[in-house]
């Protein structure tokens, strides 16, 4: 799709989702909101507040807004309900899939490839009564996104906005949302349960495996003598092999119900460590290609950190709990709109640029053609959109790292491994 094609799906999702008219406002709710995400860090401040905020609203609108008006327009559920179905409505909208994306999917038999993760944003300690935090003596008040992230398609799929101290096994999306499709995630949603719910639902996982989980050795696949077979994985039985990669199939036994499965444990050796990193995974593939899979986790380390940084996320100075969420709500629309006209602009390129892009350079570039974006969708002039379109092109090469010939990096390395192994 193209660039322009994708820029129309956006518009059309803010018309959509966004009452035009409001006689109780000045700045009616599409401008308002539209502000709000494509003004999200415009102001190139050493200190970023609400404020700041405010004047990039008042900025790209030309209407004034005084501090007590745009802190109750912040305030209010309605504006929580809009961003959330702006949000839905960009998630089924706008989903594209990168190039090289679509070969790396096709080449491991899924359709997609979701990383899931959370990340907690510290709050003022007077928030503590709606997002208290876990270790109220360190951190009294934090919000914990639960964000389920299409690598390839460069948006949100799947969130939800939990008080800090929630753990993350209760943040998971549903399984039917997964079905076809490849999610990695960490010792954090570790559940034998979920694992076996998963390979029941047709859903492919990927994770590591806990230090202290009861897995059996059924079968030595490679890496491993026959004489392992019964010995528990974690048993010391291992040590003495010193193979680049080991694989077995394991029983894993669930202590709830005792039902048991079997899936897939391979092995890879750490020597700074002198021992194995184990991961599971019910994938049908190649074993050298589970660890730089599980690498692209990394991604959304990078994601929050863009989000934190770019987008403000880690800004959020009140404690009221409808102006945090509708904050946090903010920063990810912008999130979706910078990933997606990213993903556009990357299909341009040939895939050795796909596999260079960043996430956060695309929030950078979003910052930096925000107030055409603005006009775009507010429609301020007629040659709005072809305007947009040549800020897009000025700043398409910063998407991606220049010196993606003489470094690899995490996508680029499944990539090639995908290519050799098909």
């Amino acid at each position: 799709m193209s660039i322009s094609n994708i820029l129309s799906r956006i518009k059309v999702c803010f018309k959509n989702e966004l009452p035009e008219e409001d006689g109780r406002t000045k700045i009616q709710p599409v401008d308002f909101i539209s502000a709000l995400i494509c003004g999200i860090g415009m102001k190139d401040t050493r200190v970023r507040s609400i404020n700041t905020l405010r004047k990039s609203v008042i900025e790209l609108t030309g209407q004034h807004l005084s501090r007590g008006t745009f802190w109750e327009r912040l305030a209010t559920p309605r504006l929580t309900r809009l961003l959330q179905s702006l949000m839905y409505a960009l998630m089924d909208q706008i989903c594209l899939q990168l190039g090289v994306g679509q070969s790396i999917t096709n080449s491991i038999g899924v359709c997609r490839i979701f990383l899931l993760d959370s990340s907690s944003i510290t709050l003022p300690p007077g928030a503590r009564g709606s997002f208290p935090a876990s270790r109220s003596n360190v951190i009294p008040a934090a919000i914990k996104v639960h964000a389920l992230w299409d690598l390839f398609g460069g948006i949100v799929k799947w969130f939800e906005m939990t008080p800090a101290k929630t753990h993350d096994r209760k943040g998971f999306p549903p399984l039917e949302l997964l079905v076809g499709s490849l999610i990695i995630f960490d010792l954090g949603y570790w559940d034998f349960q979920l694992l076996k719910d998963m390979m029941d639902a047709g859903v492919f996982f990927l994770s590591r495996v806990k230090s202290n989980a009861r897995v059996e050795i059924l079968k030595t696949v490679s890496g491993a003598s026959k004489t392992c077979i019964g010995y528990d994985l974690h048993s010391g039985r291992m040590s003495g092999y010193r193979g680049d990669i080991v694989e077995i199939i394991g029983k894993f036994i669930i202590p709830k119900t005792r039902d048991s499965f079997e899936s897939r444990v391979i092995g890879f050796w750490n020597p700074n460590d002198s021992s194995y990193y184990w991961y599971v995974t019910n994938l049908k593939v190649s074993s050298v290609l589970i660890y730089p899979l599980y690498r692209l986790r990394w991604q959304l380390e990078l994601l929050w950190k863009s989000w934190k940084g770019c987008l403000l996320l880690d800004e959020v100075t009140s404690e009221n709990k409808h102006i945090i969420m509708n904050l946090t709500l903010v920063g990810m629309c912008a999130s979706m709109l910078a990933g997606t006209i990213s993903i556009a602009v990357l299909n341009e390129k040939k895939k050795e640029i796909q596999t260079a892009n960043s996430v956060q350079r695309s929030a950078s570039m979003f910052i930096r053609i925000g107030n055409k974006m603005f006009d775009f969708i507010s429609e301020q002039t007629r040659v709005a959109k072809a305007t947009l379109i040549t800020a897009i092109d000025l700043f398409k090469d910063e998407l991606f790292d220049p010196n993606y010939n003489s470094r690899i990096g995490s996508l680029q390395r499944v990539f090639l491994a995908a290519v050799e192994t098909s």
